[in-house]
């Protein structure tokens, strides 16, 4: 419902905050890393993506380590919260997030 939106985009909204504090974006961004140390060997399995999108990429993390890890990729992130795409337009090598 759009009330279930609303609360969700409100909760991401709250969770960038969070990564205005350094050790909280730190934090973070460390889960990030982890998470794409297990996805990476799993996407790379059926070869190297043409595209990567990424549905909650918050900050852009996530996506800067993937492109690091398929530099020819297009990579395209969606998110709910609007300073999340912010802070992941401002990710170094960003065009369009």
């Amino acid at each position: 419902t759009e009330y279930q939106l609303e609360k969700y985009k409100q909760f991401y909204e709250d969770w960038a905050k969070l990564r205005e504090d350094p050790l909280e974006a730190d934090y973070i961004f460390q889960i990030g890393k982890w998470k794409w140390e297990h996805l990476r060997p799993l996407i790379a399995r059926h070869g190297v993506p043409g595209s990567v999108l990424e549905f909650g990429c918050g900050s852009g993390d996530m996506l800067e380590m993937a492109r690091s890890s398929f530099p020819a990729a297009k990579l395209y992130g969606i998110d709910l919260s609007e300073r999340m795409i912010a802070m992941a337009k401002a990710q170094p090598g960003a065009a369009e997030k």
